[in-house]
């Protein structure tokens, strides 16, 4: 089997891959919370969140996508030849907490030509599942991609 080189020709739908996890740290969320500025309670005080609908502190969601992100670059060749972040969404149906283990699992069920020659635009679709098997984030958007040019 060939090393998947990430040009617009080498995605298809039925491309699936996992990435490794990681387990995030109290650290992890420190340093999370210190650059975004993010204090909110909910992931800094533990007496906050005992009375919260948690019962504990849980991650901001959007380091679960930041997280997301540095898995999906640790999954050999789907970002050789990324150029450019068309957009994003994202659902987040659970929450994640210091302790969790998180792995992304990414496929692509569409692309595009452009009028431009040298890059296409392709549809990633994300999810990141915790050590039990749950759902914490759901993510779609497209990227353009270059094409290989010869």
């Amino acid at each position: 089997m060939r090393q998947f080189e990430g040009y617009f020709e080498d995605f298809s739908p039925d491309l699936e891959f996992v990435s490794p996890s990681r387990t995030i740290t109290e650290g992890d969320l420190a340093n999370y919370v210190g650059i975004s500025g993010d204090y909110n309670q909910i992931y800094t005080s533990d007496e906050f969140a005992k009375k919260s609908i948690y019962g504990k502190r849980i991650l901001p969601p959007l380091m679960v996508f930041a997280v997301a992100t540095g898995l999906y670059g640790r999954i050999q060749g789907l970002q050789d030849h990324f150029l450019a972040m068309l957009g994003q969404s994202w659902i987040f149906p659970n929450t994640a907490c210091v302790g969790d283990t998180l792995t992304l699992v990414a496929n692509f069920p569409k692309k595009r030509e452009i009028h431009h020659p040298d890059r296409g635009i392709v549809t990633r679709h994300l999810k990141v599942i915790n050590q039990r098997g749950e759902l914490i984030l759901e993510s779609e958007g497209d990227m353009m991609i270059g094409r290989r040019l010869s």
